[in-house]
C-alpha cells in the first residue's frame, strides 16, 4: 500500500485496493485432503513490483522480468549487469519476496561469435566480497540459447532455432490438413488454415521475419505443402487468399510502418545485421511501392490492407480477389 501511495493512489482508490488485497486466504488440496486456510502475507502481482533504477533496461511481461545491459566492452557489460542484478535482488528481498535462482539465467548477446570469456554473474548475499561463498551467494547459470515469450534465439541473435522448432510444430498437423482438403469446401479450409497454421507461424513474425531466405526456406517449403490443395502452388495461394511467409512478413512490416506520405526516411545501419529488422525493412518496402499504391494510401481511397495485399500478390504474378 505504501508503494501504491508513491504512485499517487490515495483516498477511495487506495481503500479499494487495500480491501481487495487484505485478509486473503489460501488453502491447498492434495490427494483429496484439504489443508487449513491460512492468511496470505505476501504475493507477486503480474508485472514489475520493483521501483528501482538500473544502468540498463527492465522489460516485464506478465510474470516474466528481463534485465538488459549494453556497453562497449564485455567488462563494462558485466559490471553493469552485476550491479543491476544485485539491486533487483535487494529490491525483491526488501519486499519480503524471494528470487528463484534455478530459473534465473543470463545470456551474452553478440552479433559475431564471442571469443572472450565473460566472468559468471553472482548475486551477493554477503557483507563483503571477502566473505563471498557458494552458500550465501548464488551464481546465475549462463546459457547459449533461450526461449523468451515463445520465441527461440541464440547468443548471436539468429533465428534458425526458432524456425526449426516452428516447422516441427507445424508438421504435426500436416496430415490432418491434407485429409480435410478433400472433404471440406475452400472457405472452411481457409478458416482452418488461419486458425491452426498461420496463427502459429505468424506469432512474432514482425521480429524475426526479416531473416535471409535460406533460413526462412524450411518454413516456406512447409507452408507450400500445408496449404496445397491441387494444382500449381501459386494458384493455391490465390484460391485460399493467403500470402507466402516472406510476403506475409512484408505485409505486416508495411502495415507497421505505413504513413500518409509518399516516401519514408530509412534508418541506415552500420552493420548488415541491422538490415534484417522492421525499422529498416519497413520504410524500405514502403518506398518501393508503386506511385499509385502510395497515392491510394495517402488519400485513403482504399483499405490500406487491401492495397498492400493486392500489391504483394502481384509479385506472384497473380491477382487476388
Amino acid at each position: 500500500m505504501v508503494t501504491a501511495q508513491h504512485f499517487g493512489i490515495n483516498n477511495r482508490a487506495l481503500l479499494w485496493f487495500q480491501s481487495y488485497l487484505s485478509d486473503r486466504k489460501q488453502h491447498v488440496k492434495l490427494n483429496n485432503v484439504l489443508s487449513d486456510s491460512k492468511f496470505i502475507k505476501y504475493g507477486v502481482p503480474q508485472g514489475s513490483v520493483c521501483d528501482l533504477k538500473i544502468d540498463g533496461t527492465i522489460v516485464t511481461y506478465a510474470d516474466d522480468t528481463c534485465l538488459l545491459f549494453a556497453d562497449s566492452s564485455w567488462n563494462g557489460v558485466h559490471n553493469k549487469a552485476t550491479k543491476g542484478l544485485n539491486s533487483t535482488y535487494l529490491c525483491i528481498k526488501n519486499r519480503g519476496l524471494s528470487m528463484n535462482f534455478e530459473k534465473s539465467m543470463f545470456i551474452n548477446f553478440s552479433i559475431n561469435k564471442c571469443t572472450n570469456t565473460v566472468p559468471p554473474l553472482v548475486i551477493h548475499n554477503c557483507d563483503n566480497l571477502l566473505m563471498c561463498n557458494n552458500i550465501n551467494c548464488k551464481q546465475i547459470q549462463q546459457i547459449m540459447k533461450i526461449r523468451y515469450l515463445g520465441i527461440i534465439f541464440d547468443e548471436n541473435l539468429r533465428w534458425n532455432l526458432h524456425i526449426c522448432n516452428l516447422v516441427g510444430k507445424l508438421c504435426s498437423t500436416i496430415h490432418q490438413f491434407i485429409k480435410l482438403r478433400d472433404l471440406l469446401p475452400v472457405k472452411t479450409m481457409c478458416m482452418i488454415y488461419f486458425a491452426f497454421y498461420q496463427s502459429i507461424f505468424q506469432y512474432g513474425l514482425l521480429v524475426w521475419g526479416g531473416i535471409k531466405d535460406n533460413y526462412l526456406n524450411p518454413l516456406q517449403v512447409n507452408q507450400n505443402s500445408k496449404k496445397s490443395l491441387k494444382g500449381p502452388t501459386k494458384l493455391n495461394y490465390k484460391l485460399l487468399g493467403i500470402l507466402p511467409a516472406k510476403l506475409l512478413y512484408k505485409s505486416i512490416a508495411l502495415l507497421f510502418t505505413e504513413q500518409r506520405v509518399y516516401n519514408l526516411p530509412v534508418e541506415y545501419t552500420k552493420k548488415s545485421f541491422g538490415q534484417s529488422f522492421v525499422n529498416y525493412l519497413g520504410p524500405t518496402y514502403f518506398n518501393q511501392l508503386s506511385t499509385l499504391s502510395k497515392k491510394n494510401i495517402h488519400y485513403g481511397l482504399l483499405n490500406d490492407k487491401k492495397i498492400i495485399t493486392d500489391t504483394l500478390f502481384s509479385e506472384l504474378n497473380i491477382s487476388y480477389t
